[in-house]
This record gives structure tokens, C-alpha cells and sequence, in this order.
């Protein structure tokens, strides 16, 4: 049994997976002319039909059931270890994303930073640089952070361990793509995320489905 929500955050992964992009180089949907999006939905439409695996948006409700034990895997990040940690225990473990006919499955991976205030005393400042550093933290700093944060460091060279949830993590990352953070984007969040809900319900042709979900976002785009 498996299950995931519809956001597009979530189920990005598969789009690379059977070989698609979400944008080319000028910032046009690629969603309809590059690889077999329309295969990835059509995937997630037997997926839904299968008994015991959903695709569906209510994250909060499915992150719920997946604690009390209802189902064996469920699509998140390492945002999520503290929570379902607590609820499931030395039961919780990381599994890979599939793979597809078009390669790896390429979750998103994106950064977290911090900002310092300008303004603060020299004190407050020697501290802060002391606990984050200019450039990128050192092993035992970046450890550190992700020990606290759960979070995976930047710094691959960070020891992890014995932290066996950051590890399934780690090697999920070796074929992540970087979230795009173009203006593009605000289109895309909501017409393809509504993409996936058309195929989960069952019901949308998906070739057809991705064709006007391209056109509504360069439309949108103004491409």
C-alpha cells in the first residue's frame, strides 16, 4: 500500500522520472513536448485504483493515517522525521522513489538559509557567525545543524552517523533537481498541482489533461 498527496511538490519526482520537464530554457511548458508526463499521470491513475494506495490532496489526513500504521509508504520529506518518528518509532524507515522508463526519480531539492541583521551589536554578531560561519559550516557544524534541525547539511562531506532517516535521504538527493525559482513558477503551483488532482480522480484522459495544463501555464506565462 501507498500513498501520496497531489501537491506538486510531492509528485514532481515522477515528471523526470518518465523523462518530462516542467519548463524549457525559455521558460515555456515543457509539461506536453518532452518525455511521457501523460504516462506518469496514467501510472498514478492505477496507483489510485489500487486497493489500499491513494493519491489525494489532503496532506494533513493522509500524514495522519500514515502514523496510526494504515499505510506501509508515504510520499514526504525530512521535515517530517520528529513528527513520525514520535508516532511510529524504530518502525519508520526511508525508501527510495521509484525509478522510470525515462531515469531516476528527480525529487526537488531546495536550500534554506539564514539572514543576520545588520544591526545588531558586535557581540550578537561574533556569536551568530560563530554558530553559522560566512561559507559553507564545516563537518562537525553542519552535523550539528542537522542534528538539531533535521535537515540534511549542505556540506557532503557532514558525518550522518548512525542517523539512518537523514541517510535514506542523502541518497534519495544524488538524484534530486533543483526547485525552479523562476517567476514561471507561480503558474505552475497551481495549474499543475490541479493537474494531479484530475488524475487522481480518475477520470481525466491524461495526454489530454497535460496538453491544457501546458497551454493554461504559458498561457498564464504570457508564452
Amino acid at each position: 500500500m501507498s500513498v501520496s498527496t497531489t501537491r506538486l511538490y510531492h509528485l514532481y519526482w515522477g515528471i523526470p522520472a518518465y523523462g518530462g520537464a516542467l519548463f524549457d530554457a525559455e521558460g515555456r511548458a515543457a509539461l506536453a513536448g518532452q518525455g511521457d508526463v501523460a504516462g506518469y499521470l496514467a501510472w498514478l491513475q492505477q496507483i489510485r485504483a489500487t486497493t489500499g494506495s491513494y493519491v489525494d490532496p489532503d496532506y494533513g489526513m493522509l500524514k495522519d493515517r500514515f502514523k496510526k500504521g494504515e499505510f506501509a509508504y508515504f510520499v514526504d520529506g525530512p521535515w517530517a522525521i520528529t513528527e513520525l518518528t514520535e508516532a511510529l518509532g524504530d518502525a519508520l524507515n526511508v525508501a527510495p522513489l521509484p525509478a522510470g522508463p525515462g531515469g531516476p526519480a528527480g525529487a526537488w531539492l531546495h536550500a534554506d538559509g539564514l539572514f543576520l541583521n545588520p544591526n545588531i551589536s558586535a557581540e550578537q554578531a561574533a556569536l551568530a557567525l560563530a554558530l553559522c560561519p560566512p561559507r559553507r559550516p564545516p563537518p562537525k557544524a553542519a552535523r550539528r545543524w542537522h542534528a538539531s534541525a533535521g535537515k540534511l547539511p549542505a556540506n557532503q562531506a557532514a558525518n550522518l552517523g548512525a542517523n539512518a532517516l537523514l541517510q535514506g535521504f542523502m541518497r534519495q538527493a544524488a538524484t534530486a533537481q533543483p526547485m525552479p525559482t523562476i517567476p514561471e513558477m507561480r503558474a505552475a503551483w497551481a495549474y499543475a498541482g490541479d493537474m494531479f488532482v484530475k488524475a487522481a480522480d480518475g477520470n481525466a484522459d491524461p495526454a489530454e489533461t497535460v496538453r491544457a495544463t501546458a497551454a493554461l501555464i504559458d498561457e498564464a506565462n504570457s508564452k
